[in-house]
């Protein structure tokens, strides 16, 4: 069997024609009858005539434009959700709270979306867990948010 055919009966059996990191495999020796020399059967490592042809590295890193780099930076500016929760857990006391430093805080990590799904949830609080908040309140939280940040 020459090496085309075995090629063929390799890609037939479904073999990758690359490694694990990407290289391509040649396939010359890939199908030696029984162990590698060295080894006692079971999986065996690749032959010693499998050559690996490395991807080429990737380039490096080169500046980029600053208004791309603050639209990235925007994107991946929000707070975490446990941070959030921890704003919502806060906030059940009531605009009392708007004073503490902790909830200015946590006020000042949200991005736009977070802020307007606090002031949503603060509005639709149950009465069993806390009242809700009322448009002055929430207005009130909101122009907060905005001058601290």
């Amino acid at each position: 069997m020459n090496s085309t055919n075995r090629n063929a009966a390799a890609e037939a059996r479904g073999v990758p024609e690359t490694d694990q990191l990407g290289g391509k495999v040649n396939r010359e020796n890939s199908l030696a009858s029984g162990p590698v020399q060295g080894q006692r059967g079971g999986r065996r490592s690749r032959a010693k005539g499998d050559r690996i042809e490395r991807a080429p590295l990737p380039q490096p890193r080169v500046a980029c434009d600053p208004r791309f780099r603050e639209m990235i930076e925007s994107t991946y500016r929000c707070a975490a959700h446990s941070t959030v929760e921890a704003l919502m857990f806060s906030l059940r006391r009531g605009v009392r709270v708007l004073d503490k430093s902790d909830t200015r805080r946590r006020l000042a990590e949200l991005d736009d979306g977070q802020a307007l799904e606090v002031a949503e949830r603060v509005q639709r609080l149950h009465a069993e867990i806390a009242p809700a908040w009322t448009a002055d309140e929430v207005e009130r939280l909101l122009q907060l948010r905005e001058s601290i940040r």
